[in-house]
């Protein structure tokens, strides 16, 4: 569940909109993210020491939400496979992950995601199959296996100041 927390409304001088809405987003686990739309349609995500960045055309400042989207499954895959590649000492010179999604024609959302998980010729097929699981026990994938409620909720700005971002980002 996602509780609305500091809803805020800010002025931004060098900003062509005259008020920014900035969210902070207090997730089950833990984590506050600020959300923010300081410049046209780029919007931004600021959590802990980290922010993701997306913008949509025309200017395409950012990669489209949907790319850090589909880049969190693909990394999250292969930190997995990673560790368990490096167990035994292997190279990963070989050791590839390619992503593919196709999307629904008719609701343009995305309704299949496949990794091709590259391994060094000569792998005994028992490896690859646990390769296959590890990769399987992703957070990402288990997610999306298990997709989370989504509750998403308004309420009135006040006339408080947002908290600075990265400050207590991480601290229910």
């Amino acid at each position: 569940m996602v509780e609305l927390q500091n809803y805020t409304r800010r002025k931004w001088p060098s900003c062509p909109i005259n008020a920014i809405y900035a969210l902070s987003l207090r997730v089950v686990v833990g984590i506050r993210m600020i959300i923010e739309d300081p410049v046209d349609s780029r919007v931004d995500a600021h959590f802990g020491k980290s922010s993701v960045e997306t913008d949509q055309p025309p200017s395409a400042s950012a990669a489209a939400p949907a790319g850090p989207f589909l880049a969190s499954m693909g990394t999250c895959a292969g930190i997995h496979v990673l560790r368990f590649w490096l167990q035994p000492g292997l190279s990963v010179e070989a050791l590839r992950i390619n992503q593919r999604s196709a999307r629904d024609p008719q609701s343009g959302l995305i309704d299949s995601i496949s990794l091709e998980i590259r391994l060094q010729e000569g792998c005994p097929a028992k490896c690859a199959q646990a390769v296959i699981r590890v990769a399987q026990l992703s957070t990402v994938t288990k997610r999306l296996e298990h997709p989370p409620q989504v509750d998403i909720v308004t309420c009135l700005a006040e006339d408080t100041a947002a908290p600075a971002i990265g400050s207590a980002l991480n601290h229910p």
